[in-house]
């Protein structure tokens, strides 16, 4: 009888820790009232069925940028980019000083 007290007790102490860190983290009070009021199998499956349904098209163009060096690649393309219409804004300032002075 006392280890079925000492098991329970522990067992609430350990909910009441759990609780507080969901607490401090500023989640739910209770992971069962969350999974119980929503139907997470439902939504994993869901998720997992959208991914199925990714078009080969679209895995490839994933799999291009990320051969090409991932996120790093895209962002110093856009750089480049950036660059680029810097230098052609200034030629056509330049040319509309020439244009000024004909």
């Amino acid at each position: 009888m006392l280890d079925y007290i000492t098991e329970n007790i522990e067992k609430y102490e350990n909910e009441a820790k759990m609780l507080q860190f969901l607490s401090d983290l500023g989640l739910p009070g209770s992971l069962d009232s969350m999974i119980s009021g929503s139907n997470l199998i439902a939504d994993l499956t869901n998720i997992i069925s959208l991914i199925d349904n990714i078009s080969d098209n679209m895995w490839n163009r994933i799999s291009a940028i990320q051969m090409k060096g991932g996120s790093q690649n895209i962002i110093n393309t856009i750089s480049t980019v950036e660059k680029s219409g810097d230098d052609i804004n200034k030629r056509i300032a330049d040319l509309e000083v020439m244009l000024q002075v004909l």
